[in-house]
Order: structure tokens, then sequence, then C-alpha cells
């Protein structure tokens, strides 16, 4: 299960929204230019903090360019928030000026205030990656499940009487850009190497949420949720993963992840309680489950194959459904459990689950948050409990949270439920 953002409900872009954003921007391109050529003249100089905006081309890409223009608004917004009283009526927030892709933000301040340009200016653009940082979940929710890093770095545009203004402005946005790039670049370096501390000193742990068993309230299983080290940044799985990918090492951390959930359920799974096990269609390279190795990692651990439920994310069918399949035949014959994690988050939902015939289907949060009061979301629902009946699988729904939306599985057919509701994930050793 991918868990949830921590973030509020998302929002419906309407088409006048979208047009209102595009004229504005139009007129801002009109007019911006003169404003700031003007603000150069008369301070002589100008601070410029370019947010980078490179990583949401995939949004526009996937959602069109109204998304693009709504989280740039939610950007604007969140900048204001941020400067709050440092920046003065005059200040300017631009898109796109001398650099595509790029949200800038125009200080001007008398040439004299050394202080402002060699100390105040890059303070601010600090604060203001850092609070980037911090939300930019909100800012870019529903369109992306990983939030990208809005880096900004700061640049400086003089005023030269015989030049054109836009020379010292696209100079001053190229020399914010690179900053920008080589802060973030840095930055990625140095979350790399954490996580390559974190892999080496297996510094993963797992907590447990239960599975229940919606007709008689009974646990049915647990799922394993990994957790990097505590009042850290990496206690996300998104963070954790996310960096995975960009080193190359998602084997890797996949292998541990499932090594810190055995040995945290070793002696203490309930008797009869399934282990529900996130696993990458690759684990069927992972070492520890390959031959007579599996045995004795099983045998270490006081678990035998029947214990487990390899949960496999359809979101991985479309690009490697053939390892998918070959990992899921792979371990159906020792005996673990197959369950199709995510059903209902992409396209491929109905002809994975026919295909890979799994003996479980995980019902996506999204379809199940406010099911109640969705007629669409319960036909969805049903159609895939029929599904279900027809490949001999049960169904588990993901992210119960209300009583409405408890009882809505009930009614119809859903065998287990799993969500804040139900229980939150957390250590078998704690009290």
């Amino acid at each position: 299960m991918q868990e949830p953002m921590s973030t509020g409900p998302g929002t419906t872009l309407e088409p006048e929204l979208a047009a209102g954003t595009r004229t504005r921007e139009r007129t801002a391109s009109e007019e911006t230019p003169r404003e700031l050529s003007a603000l150069l003249s008369r301070c002589g100089a100008l601070a410029v903090l370019y947010v980078d905006l490179a990583e949401l081309g995939i949004v526009e890409d996937q959602f069109g360019a109204p998304a693009w223009h709504r989280i740039v608004e939610r950007l604007e917004d969140a900048v204001r928030r941020c400067l709050g009283r440092a920046m003065r009526e005059e200040d300017r927030i631009v898109t796109s000026l001398g650099e595509p892709d790029s949200l800038t933000v125009w200080l001007g301040r008398p040439r004299d205030d050394l202080e402002f340009y060699r100390q105040a200016a890059h303070a601010l653009g600090e604060t203001l990656d850092r609070y980037l940082a911090k939300h930019a979940s909100q800012i870019v929710y529903p369109y992306a499940a990983r939030p990208p890093r809005f880096s900004v770095g700061c640049g400086l545009a003089l005023h030269n009487p015989a030049t054109r203004p836009e020379k010292a402005f696209v100079s001053a946005v190229r020399r914010a850009r690179d900053h920008a790039r080589l802060k973030a670049r840095l930055a990625a370096i140095e979350a790399e190497n954490e996580l390559l501390t974190i892999i080496f000193a297996e510094q993963i742990q797992s907590v447990y949420q239960p599975l229940i068993e919606i007709a008689s309230g009974r646990v049915f299983g647990f799922e394993a949720l990994a957790r990097g080290p505590w009042s850290t940044p990496w206690v996300s799985p998104a963070q954790l993963f996310g960096v995975a990918e960009t080193a190359g090492v998602t084997f890797e951390l996949d292998c541990l992840c499932r090594k810190a959930a055995l040995r945290g359920a070793a002696g203490r799974l309930p008797a009869g309680a399934k282990l529900f096990l996130n696993t990458l269609p690759s684990a069927v390279h992972d070492p520890a489950f390959t031959g007579a190795e599996l045995q004795r990692t099983l045998d270490g651990c006081g678990l035998q194959p029947h214990d487990l439920v390899f949960e496999i994310s359809e979101r991985e069918t479309v690009t490697n459904f053939d390892i998918l399949r070959r990992t899921c035949d792979h371990f159906r014959r020792i005996g673990i459990r197959i369950a199709l994690d995510d059903v209902g988050s992409g396209y491929a939902s109905m002809a994975a689950a026919m295909d890979l015939e799994p003996d479980l289907i995980k019902i996506d949060m999204s379809l199940v948050r406010s099911s109640d009061a969705d007629v669409a979301r319960q036909a969805l629902i049903a159609s895939l409990c029929a599904l279900a009946g027809k490949l001999g699988a049960e169904v588990v729904a993901e992210g119960i949270e209300t009583e409405a939306e408890l009882e809505t599985m009930r009614r119809l057919g859903v065998h287990y439920g799993q969500g804040y509701l139900l229980g939150r994930g957390r250590p078998f050793d704690e009290s």
C-alpha cells in the first residue's frame, strides 16, 4: 500500500480558472519587463530569487497546462506567505522571464544597500528554499505523489544605462538558475550518501498496520511499512525510495526493507495472522528469498512461506509486466500468497488482475475515500469484487478512515479492511 500524502483534499481546475490564469500570465509578459526596467533604473540594482520549476514538466505532460498554472499560482501564494513583509509593494513575482520553467522574485533596494545585496537577499533565498521544501506536497497535490524539489537560487542585476535592461535580467536569471541547480545537485549527492549510510548500517525498521476481516472484526494480518531513522526526513518511505531510485539502489533498499520487516515480526506475529510485505518485481533476485536460503531466512524468524503475503503494486505492471508475472509465479510455487496492490490507481488494474490471478486484490485508497457518498466509486469497487470472485481472490480495501466508508465496504462485499479507522502502523513490541 502506498501511504497517504499529508495534504488536504484535492481540488479540480475549472475551465474558467485555467483561462483566467492564462490571461494573467499573458498580461504579465507584456507589462512586467517595463515595470522591472523602471525599478532597476530607480534602484540601480535588483536581487532575483530563482525558483526552479523544471520538475513540473511531468505534471504538465500528464495533466496539461491548466494543472501547471494551478501549481504556479500556489507557488506564488507560498512565496508571498514566506517572504511576507520582506517583499515591498514594487517587488515582483514573475514566471518564465529570461528562462522557461522558472518563477522569479525581483527585489529592488537602493544599490548602496550593501548588507541587503551581500547577505539579506541570499538569506531570503535560503528561507524560501526551506519553506518550499516543507510545503511541496501541498503545493503539487493531487498531481504528484512524490513532491518535487523547488530549488531556490539567488542572482543580481546591475543597472547599466548603456545597455538594454533585458540583458541584465537574462544574465541575473541565468546566474540564479545555475546557483539553484548547483544547490540541488549538491543536496542530491548529500541525500544519496545519507541513504547509502542508512543501507550500510541497516537503519531501516518496520511498523505494522493491521488488516481486519470486516465481517467478524478479527485481525487477518499486518502490513509491514518501512521507516528510516525516527525524527529525520528518512522516516518517510517516499523519501527513502525516491532517493533510492535516483541513486540506483532501489533493489538494495527493497531487500533491506523485507529483512527489517521479518526481523521486527520474528516471534511477535500473532498465530494465524499473515505478514504482508511490499515487494518490487525484482525481489525474485533477492538471495534471501531463493532456494534453500529462503527456508533458512524464514526459520530464523520462526515463519513459514504460508505466513507471508507479497504485495506487488499494480503501478509496476505496465512497464515490468513480464518480470512481475514471473515473480508472482515464483513465489506462489513456494507457498507465498500474492496480493496485487493499489488496484484502481491506474489503467491496467483489470488486465493485471486477470493475467496475474492474485490471491488478494487490494483496492487503492483513492477509490475508498468518500466512497459512501459516491455511487461511481461504489460501482467500480463492486465490479472489482465481482472480478475477484471469478478469480477466486479476496478483496482488501485500503485507506478506510470513517465508519461510513467501512459500512460501504461491508455492503459491497469487501472481505478485509485497512486504514486509520481500523488501526495505525506501530511496532509489535509497542504497548
